[in-house]
């Protein structure tokens, strides 16, 4: 198999799984009532494993813990763990708690936008023409798809639109302020000390084991572990290994599978439904979207 059909195939595999994921969490919370503040915990803490074992079995020659070894990477993990990583995957379960997979993948997904204005607010970028008429356009599509163009009407609740913004700008806080790190460690080491110890913060205040498993059929309890290995951890090492084959480019276009499978599944599975000027929406950020994280 070639290397750029071999990464392609990763990151349409990845993109799919983490889509999946958000509709599978979304019917958890909904139709098994699985708490969001246990299962953020869960995930992180289980992802977080998965990942580093990964790493072992990939990246012999590194240690587990090279990335501990000077105050000043410690903090940078921290830092990138509390506004990052736990902002990021928290806000975005909460948003899919209060909403729905499909509102709530669509609400992160605009992260380029805040990475954009952070670059523009530090002099480090510069809107081009083509910039500034994808992010009206954007700013439209974002009005049509949260209001189905009347303005007096919201079709999504407070919530939902308050944790769905939040993760979309932790999650450009995330890709900004991991550049210093991936510079020195492997993702997988980053990402996966990143999630243990998101979820061990976490659990101080919701705790793994504070579960009542005799209330849970033990088909929801694989479906929960399922979810987290494939939605969560298996999706994002597909995602990292296919930058191994293939340019962030084709990574970036390929990925926005991603939010068709969250949508095409939400409307499939729970039976979510999308109004004429919404889906012209959902088109013109897809569309948008893409062209602005393609900027360099």
């Amino acid at each position: 198999m070639k290397k750029q059909t071999k990464g392609i195939i990763l990151v349409i595999t990845g993109a799919t799984l983490w889509g999946l994921g958000a509709t599978w969490s979304d019917y958890l919370f909904k139709e098994i009532h699985i708490d969001v503040n246990w299962f953020t915990t869960a995930r992180l803490i289980i992802s977080g494993l998965f990942l580093l074992i990964l790493h072992k079995v990939f990246n012999k020659n590194i240690s587990l813990f090279s990335n501990f070894k000077s105050k000043k990477d410690i903090i940078n993990i921290l830092i990138f763990t509390l506004f990052g990583m736990i902002l990021n995957q928290y806000s975005y379960m909460l948003s899919i708690f209060h909403g729905n997979a499909a509102i709530a993948t669509m609400l992160e997904y605009m992260s380029p936008i805040y990475v954009i204005i952070w670059l523009v607010l530090r002099k480090k970028d510069k809107l081009k023409i083509l910039d500034t008429l994808s992010l009206i356009i954007l700013i439209f599509s974002l009005f049509l798809l949260l209001t189905n163009g009347d303005i007096k009407t919201l079709k999504v609740s407070d919530q939902s639109l308050f944790w769905g913004i939040i993760s979309g700008v932790s999650l450009a806080f995330y890709t900004i302020y991991s550049k210093k790190l991936l510079i020195k460690f492997p993702s997988l080491l980053i990402i996966g000390w990143s999630m243990i110890i998101g979820g061990l913060l976490m659990n101080i205040k919701f705790p793994i084991w504070d579960i009542n498993l005799k209330e849970i059929q033990i088909t929801n309890i694989i479906l929960i572990l399922l979810n987290i290995l494939t939605g969560t951890a298996l999706a994002y090492w597909l995602y990292i290994k296919s930058v191994e084959y293939i340019n962030e480019k084709k990574t970036i276009i390929f990925s926005t599978i991603e939010p068709i499978i969250a949508i095409t599944s939400s409307v499939f599975i729970m039976h979510i439904s999308f109004e004429k000027y919404q889906t012209i929406g959902i088109i013109l950020i897809l569309i948008s979207i893409t062209q602005l994280s393609l900027k360099k």
